[in-house]
């Protein structure tokens, strides 16, 4: 089933997404979008970290962990060095033990 959509996506010279725009699809982007997003990476000593959306800042820790961000919600997380311990989202926190994590190796940040 088709989208419908034309979706435009804009990166800065180092290659991070800045912007992402959804309008309705014609023969040609308009520039008259319905949705959009955009992405702030101003951390000079970690180009590509990711420290704002939509007008919202993001925390990290001293190893680049986020500790907080918004997107539709908040989301704050806590961390035991590199593992994962707590992540807090709509009201709801939610425990990551390290058994959890050997199951879906993915979530692992190293």
């Amino acid at each position: 089933m088709p989208l419908n959509l034309t979706i435009t996506y804009r990166y800065d010279n180092a290659g991070n997404m800045i912007f992402r725009g959804e309008e309705a699809y014609t023969q040609g982007a308009t520039g008259d979008y319905a949705s959009e997003r955009t992405f702030g990476y101003d951390n000079p000593s970690w180009g590509d970290q990711m420290t704002e959306y939509d007008g919202y800042l993001s925390a990290y820790d001293a190893l680049g962990n986020p500790v907080s961000y918004y997107a539709a919600t908040n989301y704050s997380f806590t961390w035991e060095g590199r593992q994962l311990k707590t992540a807090v989202a709509f009201g709801k926190t939610h425990l990551f033990p390290k058994e959890y994590l050997f199951r879906f190796p993915s979530l692992l940040k190293e």
